[in-house]
């Protein structure tokens, strides 16, 4: 009587499928949470610019638009790398209704 010892090919294959879904589903996963916290970032970046925006437009009552580099090399903010994602270029603009907007959207409230 033979002494077999070990896996057959069919075993490993399935063991071997097995890792390969779950390294896909971690994969997956980690991806996700990255993107959500890029994500995150941006809006934290745009409520940060936006209140610098608030602050500036309280002050300067008859101004209706301000970039962000006036803000920044007006000191309402350091400039940072968060804060540097932002476009260079970008325009904050205030309404009547003194709701400001970035780029033509709302600012996060």
């Amino acid at each position: 009587m033979k002494n077999n010892k070990g896996f057959t090919l069919v075993e490993l294959l399935a063991v071997i499928l097995i890792l390969l879904g779950l390294a896909g589903v971690t994969l997956f996963g980690i991806t996700s949470i990255l993107s959500n916290r890029e994500e995150k970032e941006l809006e934290q970046q745009k409520e940060l610019t936006c209140g610098a925006a608030k602050i500036y437009f309280s002050l300067n009552k008859s101004a209706t638009e301000v970039t962000i580099e006036t803000l920044k090399s007006d000191g309402y903010f350091n400039s940072t790398s968060k804060t540097d994602q932002i476009a260079s270029g970008t325009k904050f603009t205030i309404n009547s209704e003194k709701k400001i907007k970035i780029s033509g959207e709302n600012c996060p409230e």
